[in-house]
């Protein structure tokens, strides 16, 4: 009896949990939004050409890759990935950030995530890096809250 009790209130609470969820169990992570908050925080950079609408051939004849094989792409997805790897080596069944991993959009996460790596190589034009309001609006195109933005990027910081 109490083995048929527990599971049916347990079959219960999925059946809320996938109601309240839409049935979507398909969650954004910050890794889905990186490509294009990086090829639009790097835009500025490389004004003068666009690789990506360069052909296959032009690509290899010039040695292009593509934005997500750059280094800073490779710091920015090893930031966002670094909110859910475990604290001891090896041990991926606690997060490093709770808040990073759970309380936060994975957009807030991700431009986040390019925020500070840019910051950190020093490829950031000067008004970004003193007040980046603008700059959130414009990389995220307003689909970022920019008081979640901040907290992420001091909770990134703690890491």
């Amino acid at each position: 009896r109490t083995y048929d009790a527990l599971r049916a209130t347990l079959v219960q609470a999925e059946l809320i949990l996938l109601r309240a969820l839409g049935f979507a169990l398909r969650a954004p992570v910050p890794q889905h939004f990186l490509h294009r908050y990086l090829a639009r925080a790097m835009a500025p950079l490389a004004r003068d050409f666009d690789v990506d609408e360069w052909g296959r051939e032009a690509r290899a004849e010039h040695g292009a890759i593509d934005a997500m094989d750059t280094r800073v792409a490779r710091r920015c997805r090893a930031r966002g990935i670094e909110a859910r790897r475990g604290l001891k080596e090896n041990d991926k069944t606690r997060c490093k950030s709770y808040q990073l991993a759970n309380l936060y959009p994975s957009r807030a996460v991700a431009l986040g995530c390019v925020y500070t790596t840019m910051r950190a190589q020093g490829l950031l034009s000067a008004g970004a890096g003193e007040d980046p309001t603008s700059w959130v609006r414009d990389i995220g195109s307003g689909k970022v809250d920019v008081e979640d933005f901040a907290e992420v990027v001091e909770e990134l910081g703690r890491l």
